[in-house]
């Protein structure tokens, strides 16, 4: 069994197997998602992955976000694991450099910019990816992204040491971007430690008490690494 991670992006062998809960009701489970949430047409089901969320659930079952072409369409969902094809990782959609290709562009300030970031974060060697709606646009070329969207990073931090390097990376990468780009672009640093997620902002902000996301819902924590580890999600 392969653990998956919050904002993994999951290609599905059966998108009617999406349920609105987990051991929902099979084929009335599914209808009563596509009832919520009628933008997910088997077209755009069969070609758009969802993204691992943050979830406590039963044994076989994923957490996941779907999304569509706007900002307004977005749903939650459960998947049986074993209906997974694929899976990618921000990792791996950071390490491929799709946003070097001419259709990855867009337009899009925040895919400019990730050469630069790239460059500093892998020389610092900083373990990062892509998230979010742009990391989804170089994961699918689906047209998802505006001008003014947002780039996810996010930046896994097993302990204490590691982070403290990858602020020091994150840091200079920030103050490169304020300085070097005349449009404005959100940067949004999500930390992945082993128990869950905190955003980097935050830290930046009160120099130590953070909101750790976990699958059991969020905690205030000053040392977000000593929680305890829930299992992991997998898929076979």
């Amino acid at each position: 069994m392969n653990s998956v991670r919050a904002h993994d992006l999951l290609w599905l062998g059966l998108p009617g197997a999406l349920q609105t809960a987990p051991e929902a009701a099979g084929e009335s489970g599914h209808a009563a998602l596509l009832d919520r949430a009628p933008w997910l047409t088997p077209a755009w089901l069969a070609d758009a992955p969802v993204v691992v969320r943050r979830a406590a659930g039963p044994a076989g079952w994923l957490p996941v976000g779907l999304r569509g072409r706007l900002r307004a369409e977005r749903c939650a969902a459960w998947l049986p694991a074993r209906t997974v094809r694929r899976c990618v990782t921000p990792e791996h959609i950071a390490r491929s450099q799709a946003w070097r290709e001419p259709s990855a562009s867009q337009q899009v300030a925040a895919v400019a910019a990730i050469g630069p970031i790239a460059a500093v974060l892998n020389d610092e060697g900083v373990r990062w990816g892509i998230g979010g709606g742009v990391g989804f646009a170089l994961a699918t070329n689906l047209p998802v992204l505006r001008p003014d969207s947002d780039l996810d990073l996010i930046v896994r931090a097993d302990d204490e040491d590691e982070f403290m390097r990858a602020a020091r990376a994150l840091n200079k990468v920030l103050d490169n971007i304020a300085d070097t780009t005349t449009a404005p672009i959100r940067i949004d640093v999500q930390i992945d430690t082993p128990a869950g997620g905190f955003a980097f902002a935050e830290w930046q902000r009160t120099g130590g008490p953070v909101m750790l996301k976990t699958a059991d819902g969020p905690l205030l924590l000053s040392d977000p690494w000593q929680v305890e580890i829930t299992t992991p999600m997998t898929v076979s």
